[in-house]
């Protein structure tokens, strides 16, 4: 069982003692991503996250490596859509050491205007990473395609101008703004002595005072029709089509999580066995839900022969006419809700899923299932459900489309 704790300062302290483990994991959540952001500013989200590994005026960058390694530790950070977190994963013996270091980098990040300039070449770097990998860039503009100008449809990376632009100023006025307690979440999963644990964060962040108490608002979104095309000169069409899922939370949300693993989540699902098993024409082909407070993506992507892409495409939008208006076999159903189950079970043998499933819960919903009540959930997804949810998602014309690489002059979308 978890528990929250509540500090003065307004932190949120969610942990779950497992004491069949010998490892901790443990996880600061900040309310802080790209929908915070506007044009103007787009990355710096993700400038504070490298930002903050560059050292304090206790710990320089060497310095918080050393220290993680003479542990045996892991430490890590990444930024999202709708938040940033910061994470150290330690031998339980250690976790004085890591809440420690964690608490120094994100509440006293040094944000010096030398290191600041020395990111701007990394990060740049990195967005040419992301225009070098067809699979990540079509992903970038499905977002772009489907959001529009809503802030989800901006790239968690920002571009090269903002980034090459972004100043001291403009990097710790956004920290100040968005850095601060009551917008952040400390998730704890692991061993750990209670009464330790509780001295610990006392100690380590207790203190932690910022008058801010901006929290991210997730504006509403309607979906339209819109493809877009990036022209690549490589050997496959990267190909993502999206239609509009569910919110965060929806009372049907596991349905379609079932219903994601008979249409392309997995090797038995109709888009695997159709596309590539019978006329393998893709090497890789899945669907995927993508959940945000208050709106949800349904994506299938494929990377193709360009001169077989109108039919996969064909195959793909066949498949989901398909299942809005036929439903589901009472086999598949069966299946996919025993896929799921043994996907989320086999999940839980990590300190650091549990770890993200009770920061991200906490963070963006202000709700957490225990694993029982998840599991129960599964299992009260009907067959009925989910021929509903199909029907009701899956009946559309409104799809949005992205494709990336050599696209020919007859493609028929």
């Amino acid at each position: 069982m978890y528990q929250i704790k509540l500090l003065p300062n307004g932190l949120r302290v969610v942990s779950e003692k497992l004491p069949f483990f010998k490892s901790v994991s443990i996880g600061l959540w900040i309310g802080s991503g790209s929908i915070n952001e506007t044009l103007d500013n787009n990355g710096v989200s993700h400038f504070i996250e490298h930002m903050i590994f560059k050292g304090t005026n206790r710990h320089s960058a060497k310095d918080i490596a050393d220290i993680i390694d003479g542990v045996g530790g892991q430490i890590n950070g990444f930024t999202a859509k709708e938040c940033t977190c910061f994470y150290v994963k330690v031998m339980d013996e250690h976790i004085d050491v890591a809440l420690d270091l964690l608490s120094d980098m994100v509440l006293n990040p040094k944000l010096s205007e030398d290191d600041i300039q020395k990111e701007k070449a990394v990060i740049a770097e990195e967005i040419h990473m992301t225009e070098d990998s067809p699979e990540d860039l079509v992903q970038e503009l499905m977002a772009e395609a489907f959001f529009r100008e809503h802030p989800l449809g901006m790239p968690i990376l920002g571009n090269q101008y903002n980034v090459l632009n972004m100043d001291k100023t403009a990097i710790t006025q956004y920290y100040n703004q968005w850095y601060n307690p009551s917008n952040a979440v400390l998730a704890v999963a692991g061993s750990y002595d209670e009464d330790e644990l509780t001295r610990c964060i006392n100690k380590y962040f207790g203190g932690w005072n910022n008058n801010s108490k901006s929290k991210p608002v997730f504006p509403p979104h309607v979906v339209k029709p819109v493809v877009l095309k990036r022209e690549k000169a490589i050997e496959q069409i990267h190909c993502c089509i999206s239609i509009e899922g569910l919110k965060q939370d929806d009372p049907d949300m596991y349905a379609l999580l079932a219903l994601n693993n008979i249409i392309g989540g997995g090797m038995s699902s109709r888009l695997f066995q159709k596309i590539r098993e019978e006329r393998g024409m893709a090497y890789s082909v899945f669907s995927y839900p993508s959940f945000y407070p208050n709106i949800g993506m349904f994506s299938v992507y494929a990377a193709i022969n360009p001169s077989q892409i109108n039919e996969v495409i064909y195959l793909i939008k066949e498949e989901i006419r398909n299942i809005s208006k036929d439903g589901i076999s009472h086999e598949e159903y069966r299946r996919a809700k025993e896929q799921l189950k043994g996907n989320y079970v086999l999940g839980l043998e990590s300190t650091s899923n549990r770890m993200s499933a009770l920061g991200r819960a906490e963070l963006v919903m202000g709700r957490i299932y225990t694993p029982d009540e998840i599991l129960q959930k599964i299992e009260d997804v009907t067959e009925e459900q989910m021929n509903v949810v199909a029907s009701r998602l899956f009946n559309t014309d409104v799809t949005c489309a992205a494709f990336v690489g050599s696209i020919p002059d007859d493609l028929h979308y």
